[in-house]
């Protein structure tokens, strides 16, 4: 209000202008609406389709592709014989100039004598001129490996001992029918798998611990024990299975060591 009474502006006047303003814009708003709607009918686009046959269509559409093929044949060639033939072949003149490094003589420069040096052993190192005459002229020590440290007694006490590697084999597993006296043991090993095999009853139970290796459990680590009542049998290795009453088909059950 303050704006309009320091510019002496008339209200009504404003208003009244805006009102016209708002009026023609939705006039003109009106008139390109209803030129839209009565442009078909003054200036008729022409069918090209009702002119041509569809087999005069599909021609002339073939012809449009054939000639943008043409087109884009051409322009494709153009780039290959402006652009990537040079760049290919830039590219395998650097490649053979790299080869030509690495294949041609070690030294292409005039070499000038030293004073204070032995000549004569550059001289019998020069071969001709190739790397691999070079590498057949160096003088290599008779052994690049240096010779074993020999260690004193101290040195050999306290040496590790490296364990021998021990080649695991099952005795025979008697089959069922047979007549020997032969239990089947069954190993519950983590997550509730079961692994069956025969033994005959004067086996060790070395032998068992043997098996659980070769099932994959480290005997360092694993250790077998009986059901109820849970006893460890890995102080008792040396034992039959007969000595133990281990004379009938039994689960034993493969656990942890005790830390």
């Amino acid at each position: 209000m303050a704006i309009f009474v320091y510019f002496n502006f008339d209200k009504s006047r404003i208003f009244t202008v805006t009102t016209k303003f708002v009026l023609l814009l939705g006039f003109l708003t009106f008139l390109v609406h209803l030129f839209k709607k009565i442009k078909p009918k003054l200036m008729p686009v022409p069918d090209i389709k009702s002119k041509y046959s569809k087999d005069e269509l599909k021609s002339k559409q073939s012809d449009h592709w054939l000639m943008k093929q043409e087109e884009t044949d051409t322009k494709a060639a153009s780039f290959e014989e402006r652009v990537s033939r040079p760049r290919r072949e830039t590219h395998l003149k650097k490649n053979e100039e790299k080869y030509q490094q690495f294949s041609g003589p070690v030294w292409k420069g005039k070499g000038y004598k030293l004073e204070g040096k032995n000549t004569e052993t550059v001289t019998k190192r020069r071969g001709k001129g190739s790397s691999k005459d070079a590498i057949a002229m160096r003088n290599l020590p008779d052994s690049a490996n240096p010779p074993p440290m020999e260690l004193n007694e101290d040195a050999a006490k306290n040496k590790p001992v490296v364990k021998e590697k021990k080649m695991i084999k099952l005795p025979f597993e008697p089959p069922p029918e047979s007549d020997l006296q032969a239990v089947t043991i069954a190993l519950r090993v983590p997550f509730g798998e079961k692994r069956r095999r025969r033994f005959l009853t004067s086996a060790t139970i070395q032998v068992i611990f043997d098996w659980l290796t070769v099932e994959g459990y480290n005997s360092d680590i694993y250790t077998i024990k009986t059901t109820y009542p849970s006893k460890d049998l890995s102080d008792s290795k040396n034992k039959t299975l007969e000595e133990l009453g281990l004379s009938k088909d039994v689960i034993l059950i493969v656990d942890d060591k005790d830390v």
